[in-house]
């Protein structure tokens, strides 16, 4: 309900706004119905590759014990490779990949959290 209130405020004001959205949220039927146990996204799991290195999962582990990580997750025998690394940037990204797939091979998708580093164009061209 603060969160409500919050917003509205960014946009309205009038005398008594407050007390209105907090019996807006009383009488909402809605609103009861999901307090406190707000409704459960689905679970999509993934589907197991068919062979090692075809989906490779990457995330940053930024400032984890004082340092900046990649971190590489096979999808198919859930093997991790973990590099740290100055920067995070996308230059970095790519360069680490690069010598990542050429001891494996260059996966046939790669999955990531879509981190600046992993959204811009450079590393969509690269991809």
């Amino acid at each position: 309900m603060q969160r409500m209130k919050q917003c509205a405020r960014t946009a309205v004001y009038w005398p008594g706004i407050d007390s209105q959205i907090v019996d807006l949220c009383r009488t909402c039927l809605s609103c009861a119905e999901h307090q406190g146990n707000p409704p459960k996204a689905p679970v999509h799991p993934w589907v197991l590759p068919e062979k090692p290195w075809s989906r490779v999962h990457i995330d940053h582990a930024v400032n984890f014990m004082g340092h900046n990580w990649l971190v590489l997750n096979d999808a198919y025998s859930k093997y991790p490779i973990i590099y740290q690394t100055t920067s995070t940037s996308s230059k970095a990204t790519i360069q680490l990949l690069e010598e990542d797939f050429a001891h494996f091979e260059f996966p046939h998708a790669i999955v990531s959290d879509n981190a600046t580093s992993f959204s811009s164009g450079e590393f969509q061209s690269w991809c």
